[in-house]
């Protein structure tokens, strides 16, 4: 499991990790996932660059989560 936690901004240059998890880390770990928790509205656009890959079902988009639900889980 891969992941972001946080405001999904344009200026975070989050396409990235989505390009390098189709490229590399899909490939080389098969049950591999790259999870986004956040949001905001440059979200469109990064479900977009995500369904545009081979990889879609392995990228998952959250929405907000609290964050005080996050001190053991992460």
């Amino acid at each position: 499991m891969f992941g972001f936690v946080g405001r999904l901004g344009e200026e975070k240059n989050l396409p990235i990790l989505i390009q390098a998890f189709s490229e590399f880390i899909a490939k080389a770990r098969p049950k591999s996932k790259l999870l986004f928790v956040g949001d905001f509205e440059y979200r469109k656009t990064l479900e977009k660059m995500a369904a545009e890959t081979d990889f879609a079902d392995r990228i998952i988009f959250t929405g907000p989560y609290a964050t005080r639900r996050f001190g053991c889980g992460v």
